[in-house]
């Protein structure tokens, strides 16, 4: 794994996110949304070579609030730190104008394989659980963005 590298997410990389993502969740990602927000929210994807093998992307939550609406590395290059890195990166971006990122994370989306609890990558990453219900968990972590009123 000497060639990976990390970018930032860019609208040529959505049909590649777009395939990568459905071999593992046949409902796929909302595309329309990606592309609108795109340049405006933080993404970034992992490189192996030429190919994408991971990404995480941000969407508007409220004026000064992301949502983390989806972070995947592919499943032969999982256990390798890509998606702490992911985290760390979109974090990274969003600090200068955001103060917080929220996730949410649901057992019962439907998956081609089975779901991992992201409780340990949230928690090195430094979020925090705010709520919890039998299927889903909202994680969040505030960024206090310096010189930023939220806004």
């Amino acid at each position: 794994m000497s060639d990976i590298r990390f970018r930032d997410l860019t609208a040529d990389d959505i049909d590649p996110i777009r395939a990568l993502y459905t071999t593992y969740r046949p409902a796929g990602v909302k595309l329309d949304r990606l592309r609108a927000e795109h340049a405006t929210c933080p993404g970034v994807v992992v490189m192996a070579g030429e190919r994408l093998v991971g990404f995480a992307y941000c969407y508007s939550f409220a004026p000064d609030i992301y949502e983390l609406a989806n972070i995947f590395v592919h499943r032969d290059f999982r256990d390798a730190g890509l998606g702490r890195t992911l985290l760390e990166r979109i974090c990274e971006r969003a600090a200068p104008t955001h103060n917080a990122i929220v996730a949410v994370n649901s057992l019962k989306a439907e998956t081609t394989e089975p779901k991992r609890r992201p409780d340990g990558l949230y928690a090195r990453g430094g979020f925090d659980v705010v709520l919890q219900t039998p299927h889903s968990t909202v994680y969040a972590k505030s960024l206090s963005p310096a010189g930023s009123d939220g806004g």
